[in-house]
């Protein structure tokens, strides 16, 4: 099953026969308004769905409805549509959901939400809580579906205000997740593969308790900004953070990084203290290959690794990155680099304070370094 999480837009209501006036109260009224319009908007939009009896007809109803039917959206598939924070956004979503739960059109499931303060009538409302709400639901959904590991989830970019689509765009690289589109008046699904980015995870180390405390708290006042950090203030401002007022809080993307590295380095797990520079590395005589050295300088960048204790025999034909049936006992973790002949092989020892969290953490790693 895929789960295909969808931005909506208005192309539902450009076909002939839906009068503009209507749109342009539905545009004008929010969400908890119930003007006489959306009543006739959505009349004008089922006599469009009984009229598209084609594929071409299909298509053309909406850039939403074009982009999952050329992805090959099937009835076992969900979709979750996001909306804007305006009654024309909640009727076009709520027609969207009705035409995917038709049996001869799709009958998947369907869930429809809002994302409040997602409009264009203010940029520093939109920039400053709708661009967050959406990444907040978004994020959200991700975890309820499995997290990353969940290759399975889809972001279709293809409907809502273009604005959106950088945010989403970085969010799915960040997250690793497939992307789809198709560009107005194409019938060509550009497809963008999972393509993981990574960010400069020492930048948000080194401020880990001022941002945890700026995100708990949302604003701050200026001069509460670390002394610490002052040689590095614009790599901060104002990308990740926010300076206005005499106030400081979180962009959009400050916390979307922030959420991504809470989950890359959780806050429950010890971290060490040592600087990479001054961590040990040890090899056995011949076995400080090139390959494993060159792992191992990465991994000493982690918190979570304390030292390279000593190389291992070779395993030639494992194909576990950590190796199975090992008790993680003192924070140790045996690693091996299946893609070298010899099965090369290395001891680490981490910050785990017991074999829960030292597995904890060698999953951490093999993930974020995918040796």
């Amino acid at each position: 099953m895929r789960t295909f999480i969808c931005t909506v837009g208005t192309s539902l209501v450009e076909n002939d026969g839906v009068d503009s006036g209507y749109v342009q109260d539905l545009d004008n009224a929010s969400v908890d308004a119930n003007p006489p319009a959306a009543n006739k908007v959505k009349e004008s939009i089922r006599k469009a769905i009984k009229n598209a009896d084609t594929r071409d007809k299909k298509l053309a109803l909406s850039a939403e409805i074009k982009s999952l039917l050329s992805a090959e959206i099937a009835a076992s598939d969900e979709v979750v549509l996001l909306h804007s924070d305006n009654k024309l956004g909640q009727v076009c979503a709520e027609m969207l959901k009705e035409i995917l739960e038709l049996d001869k059109w799709v009958g998947c499931s369907v869930d429809v939400r809002r994302i409040s303060d997602l409009q264009v009538q203010n940029f520093e409302r939109m920039n400053k809580k709708g661009i967050r709400n959406l990444y907040e639901v978004v994020i959200g959904l991700i975890k309820a579906k499995g997290g990353e590991y969940n290759k399975n989830i889809i972001l279709n970019i293809t409907g809502g205000y273009k604005v959106v689509v950088p945010y989403l765009t970085i969010l799915g690289m960040l997250y690793n997740f497939k992307i789809i589109y198709i560009f107005e008046n194409s019938n060509e699904l550009i497809t963008l593969p999972a393509l993981p980015i990574k960010y400069d995870e020492e930048l948000l180390l080194s401020a880990e308790e001022f941002l945890k405390k700026l995100f708990a708290d949302g604003l701050l006042p200026a001069d509460t900004f670390p002394k610490y950090l002052e040689q590095r203030r614009d790599e901060y401002i104002p990308a990740i953070i926010i300076e206005s007022d005499g106030e400081l809080m979180l962009s959009a993307f400050g916390e979307l990084l922030y959420q991504r590295f809470v989950q890359d380095y959780p806050e429950d797990l010890p971290k060490c203290k040592e600087k990479p520079e001054e961590k040990r590395l040890a090899f056995k005589d011949g076995e400080d290959k090139p390959p494993i050295v060159a792992l191992a300088r990465r991994l000493i960048l982690s918190p979570f690794v304390c030292e390279i204790v000593n190389s291992i025999p070779f395993h030639p034909g494992e194909i576990n990155r950590i190796r199975p049936n090992q008790n993680f006992e003192n924070g140790l973790v045996e690693i091996v680099l299946p893609k070298t002949d010899k099965g090369l092989g290395m001891v680490i020892r981490t910050t785990g304070r017991n074999p829960a969290e030292t597995k904890q953490i060698a999953d951490l790693l093999a993930k974020q370094y995918k040796w």
